[in-house]
């Protein structure tokens, strides 16, 4: 009696045209007969669609964010071998200290493919602009902030 289900669910399938099947039902077949000559032909329904689009879109999204992230740790990783770094990879960003004791605020634009930049002064930030993701233009800039630096672009560059 416990076969008879499933002898009916086969003869079903057999009796049935395998093309008016349902992908869902073919799969199982074919997972259930390795061995056989069929093959899908089923399309998926609008739903699993839908749903293979939602998925593939997510996954992109976090690919994405990590390549983001890896990128930020790859040069931050080269700035930190001359610098002090604190990283801030939630938020695409991080600080950068150098040998005489200025820092420099780098977070990632939202297009992701350039730096914004801003030299912590005396009493408020100064604005560098965008800066392009290479390792050598951001130790340049990063070199670059000195006391005279400071003392021509803080507004209260007296105070340097």
């Amino acid at each position: 009696m416990k076969y008879f289900v499933q002898i009916q669910q086969e003869f079903v399938k057999h009796a049935s045209n395998w093309d008016d099947l349902s992908l869902k039902e073919q799969n199982a077949y074919l997972r259930k007969h390795p061995k056989s000559k069929r093959r899908l032909t089923a399309k998926p329904d609008d739903k699993q669609i839908e749903d293979l689009r939602k998925s593939v879109k997510k996954l992109d999204q976090n690919l994405q964010k990590n390549y983001h992230t890896l990128e930020l740790k790859n040069i931050s990783d080269e700035l930190s071998k001359t610098f002090e770094v604190d990283e801030d990879f939630e938020n695409d960003s991080f600080n950068v200290t150098n040998k005489k004791g200025f820092s420099v605020y780098f977070t990632k634009t939202p297009e992701q493919k350039e730096f914004v930049a801003n030299v912590q002064g005396y009493s408020s930030d100064i604005p560098l602009g965008e800066v392009g993701n290479d390792y050598k233009e951001l130790k340049e800039i990063v070199d670059g902030i000195n006391t005279s630096w400071m003392k021509e672009n803080d507004p209260k560059g007296d105070q340097w």
